[in-house]
């Protein structure tokens, strides 16, 4: 029977399963499952065919073309062989890969506008294998479009030893162990290889600095942050050579503490503890006037020591770019932080701010992602649907259907599959990453398990107060946001001259515009 069931569509078994308790325990049976999955990728070999049947079937790609009056959701033809969608970096002509095997694709892309904005490909993209068992790989910050090469943190067998990294004489077998190879990503050519001793195992690696003093930061799996300096304009000359790789004074400074994630930004480092705690590391007067507002204490300090950020909660989440930083709490709040100039901290004003200020209409977020002038968010309704709302400057189709931008998020007129997990943008296209995984665990305290303080009524009053901001945050036109407004005006527990007061107000403003 349970090969019979394997045959169903993978959407009839789930709603088959969930009939009765025998059809539950026959449709999560790992023979049909491992059945299913191999219809789907037969090239997956997992323990857990459940998993890997649902998340290939949920992956995709989807892309919105930024710009023009007309928007159109493409789906490019992605690598099939792919066990998932973990994570993917977009640069002008190609889109890089990592699935959950740690196989990194090169997708080559050839893209056109046609027909009102409406994003055709000219050709089918084809993809190529660029590298095996990646843990991470990461590319020049400071400009996702136009960096020469990417940097892949690999994980392999042992070898012979080549450029050595502070490992055994030069030709010598070596262990299993961890190296970096870099590509030129243009053609996916691997140009430099760097090999590490057994001893020493990444997890994340991320970059800083100029082509002529790149620096290439490694976090170990012990959560201490090394780095090396490289000259990107030697790397394609055939000789072998050792590099001295340094602890960096995070580690030094911080040597209780755990680093569980870097975030990298143009001249500018997060450090994320395994306690949720938060450290700047900036190397450039420009970011440290953006983000904190002066440069007054600026030169008086190592650019390496680390910047404590005061925050009540864990940070579960961050994104930073050249203006501003956004993040959220293990709460599901929101911060940020940084040049206002355009509005993208999305507090409704456009006044900077030296410090981490709340967002206060949205909470939760599944993704965040900071632009230049702009940020996004993706949220996840209540009734599980996902919608994309962004901040900030709107110029070029930054956020689609608001092209003179926002001070506050608004809800973007973006088409948002329901598997969608993660989001990036570059000039042309906003990108949306789809899949869902059975095992991803929330990344936000339960309100039961929060312990915040607050009575079960004000609970209740913030609860509806998200709501009426839910409801405002729908409306698509300013006439649209003032009678909602009024309606909510209406409803509040206030006195009938305030009522009077804050409707008057409104219409004052609504003719004003």
């Amino acid at each position: 029977l349970d090969r019979i069931v394997s045959f169903l569509p993978l959407r009839d078994m789930v709603a088959l399963g969930e009939t009765c308790r025998y059809l539950h325990q026959l449709c999560n049976s790992q023979s049909a499952w491992r059945r299913i999955c191999g219809r789907i990728n037969p090239r997956v070999r997992t323990a857990n065919w459940r998993r890997a049947a649902i998340l290939n079937y949920t992956k995709a790609i989807y892309s919105q073309p930024l710009g023009g009056q007309w928007h159109h959701l493409s789906c490019p033809v992605s690598p099939s062989v792919a066990n998932g969608f973990q994570r993917i970096l977009p640069t002008r002509d190609h889109v890089f890969v990592l699935d959950y095997d740690g196989t990194l694709f090169l997708l080559h892309i050839d893209m056109a506008f046609y027909n009102r904005g409406i994003l055709r490909w000219k050709t089918v993209s084809h993809y190529m294998v660029l590298a095996q068992n990646v843990k991470d790989f990461c590319g020049d910050p400071r400009s996702c479009m136009s960096f020469k090469y990417l940097y892949v943190l690999v994980s392999q067998a042992g070898e012979a030893q080549g450029p050595d990294m502070g490992g055994p004489a030069m030709g010598g077998p070596v262990g299993p162990c961890d190296c970096v190879e870099v590509y030129r990503q243009a053609d996916g050519r691997r140009v430099f290889k760097m090999l590490f001793h057994p001893s020493m195992r990444f997890r994340q690696i991320a970059l800083l600095g100029e082509e002529t003093h790149r620096v290439l930061l490694l976090l170990t799996e012990k959560g201490k942050v090394y780095h090396l300096t490289i000259n990107e304009s030697q790397l394609e000359q055939p000789r072998s050579y050792n590099m001295q790789m340094v602890m960096r004074k995070v580690s030094e400074c911080l040597a209780n503490h755990v680093i569980s994630r870097l975030c990298a930004g143009p001249n500018t480092l997060v450090y994320i503890t395994d306690l949720g705690s938060l450290y700047y590391e900036i190397h450039s007067r420009e970011v440290y006037r953006n983000l904190f507002g002066t440069l007054q204490p600026f030169g008086s300090f190592d650019t390496e020591m680390p910047i404590a950020v005061p925050l009540p909660s864990k940070v579960v989440l961050c994104s930073i770019s050249k203006n501003h930083l956004a993040l959220a709490d293990e709460h599901g709040r929101i911060f940020t932080q940084g040049s206002n100039r355009y509005g993208q901290l999305g507090t409704g004003d456009k006044t900077d701010r030296g410090q981490p200020t709340q967002v206060a209409q949205m909470a939760c977020p599944v993704h965040i992602w900071c632009g230049l002038h702009h940020t996004l968010v993706l949220i996840q309704g209540r009734d599980m649907r996902k919608e994309i709302f962004g901040c900030g400057c709107g110029a070029g189709g930054r956020l689609p259907g608001w092209p003179k931008g926002s001070p506050t998020f608004v809800k973007l007129h973006v088409k948002v599959p329901l598997c969608t997990r993660s989001m990036c943008s570059t000039r042309e296209c906003l990108y949306m990453v789809c899949g869902y995984d059975t095992e991803e665990v929330t990344l936000y305290q339960q309100e039961e398990q929060a312990g915040t303080p607050g009575t079960k009524l004000e609970k209740e009053t913030g609860t509806t107060y998200r709501n009426y901001m839910n409801q405002l945050l729908n409306c698509s036109s300013r006439q649209e946001h003032v009678a909602k407004t009024k309606e909510i005006v209406a409803q509040m527990p206030l006195q009938g001259h305030q009522k009077d007061f804050l409707w008057e107000a409104l219409n004052v403003i609504l003719r004003a515009s």
